[in-house]
Parts: structure tokens; sequence; C-alpha cells
């Protein structure tokens, strides 16, 4: 599901100039859309207009994360907050397994969802509480061999494996926006995430919820032994 030649390999992001006050609403569970990210999305059957309409014009949706059972407050609910991303590759399958790889670009924040009589649903947002992301970022990973480490741990609990050798080529931007989209964080963490203001921020954030999750594992193992 995750190519990280893929992220090493991606062009430098470019904020596009004008960017779309109304977008169509691609609603998505278990996962979210970072800037400067790429996601891969197994489409369900609900989103095949949305990616016609966006195909048919711009490419551009607006990625957002359903809400969970537990706390989401109707039928339909979507987190307030997404990532506008652009479908940088396409497949339709023969038997209905089509997917997207989808590039993050800038996150907004929703101001209205217009709900029309088509299968389509466009957001009205605004980019402004995420102004910054167009800016290029060169924060650091505070100390890298501590987090990549504390990573490790993580992914052997989860059973991730990653190309570990082109980890190490990645730069700390796409290392903590990577593993932020590709670790089974729940709902509302991975939404929290999403929302960090900076770099530094997601990264705090990360080593807290890899820390609780390795030391709930070892309690776990200590328990059957």
């Amino acid at each position: 599901m995750f190519t990280w030649r893929e992220m090493l390999e991606k062009p430098s992001f470019i904020l596009p100039k004008d960017l779309p006050s109304r977008i169509p609403l691609l609603d998505i569970s278990g996962a979210v859309l970072l800037p400067r990210g790429q996601l891969p999305v197994t489409l369900e059957k609900h989103h095949a207009p949305v990616i016609q309409k966006a195909l048919g014009s711009d490419r551009l949706v607006g990625v957002v994360q359903k809400r969970t059972d537990e706390i989401k407050t109707s039928d339909d609910s979507f987190f307030q907050a997404g990532c506008l991303g652009r479908i940088s590759a396409f497949s339709e399958a023969e038997k209905g397994q089509d997917f997207v790889i989808l590039t993050g670009i800038t996150r907004f924040r929703v101001i209205n969802c217009i709900d029309k009589e088509t299968d389509v649903r466009d957001l009205e947002v605004t980019y402004e509480p995420f102004s910054f992301d167009g800016i290029e970022h060169r924060e650091k990973v505070e100390n890298r061999e501590d987090f990549l480490e504390l990573v490790r741990g993580y992914c052997h609990l989860h059973d991730i494996n990653p190309n570990w050798e082109e980890v190490l080529k990645a730069n700390d931007d796409t290392l903590v926006t990577s593993f932020a989209m590709m670790c089974p964080f729940n709902a509302s963490e991975r939404q929290a995430l999403l929302e960090m203001p900076t770099l530094k921020d997601r990264e705090k954030m990360m080593i807290a919820l890899m820390e609780i999750a390795c030391l709930k594992g070892t309690e776990q193992r200590n328990r059957f032994h």
C-alpha cells in the first residue's frame, strides 16, 4: 500500500497560485492525507462520481476523514479539517477495485458542505488557518536516531515492514509525514496529527502516541510470560 520510493522521487512541492474555494468532497475512512504526502486509496462505490468529476476538471478533491462510530454525530459525519489532494495516479480495475494515489497540497477548514441532488457533494473551504503549508519547511526532527529507534519498535509491534534502506534516505519532513499517514492510529489521533501546526508539533505527538503503544505492547507481552 505504501511505496517509499514514490515519496523520495516525487517532485518538489509547489502550492497552486489559485486555490479553489469549492471542491468535491472525498470522504475516506482509516486514513488522512497530509501536505506533501502520497496516499493510495482503494475506492468505494460512492467515491466513483467524485473521482470522475475531478478527473474531468482539475484533478483536485477535498480529502476529509470520516468520524468513527464512537464520535460521529450523524450517519455520514466527517471532521471539519482536511487536505486538498491532487489525483496523481488512477487505476481502473475490471472487478471494481479501482484506486487512486492522492498527493497532498495544503490543508483546509470546512466552512460549509453543500448537499446537492447529485452523487457529489461540494465543500466550501478556507485555507487561511493553514496558510503556512505553502512555505517550504526546513524543520528538523529533534533527535533523528532516537525517533527512528522508536519508529522501529512501533513498526515491529504492529508488523509494519517498510524498506528501511529507503526510510533512512528520507528527509525529516518526508519521514514524519509518511509515518503519520501510514501508522495505525485511531481516527481522533490521525485527525489531531493532521491539524498539528508544525512538523515539530506533529513529531512530538507521534512520539507520545508511539511510546504509549509500545509501553502497552510490552505490558501485554509480560502478562503472558
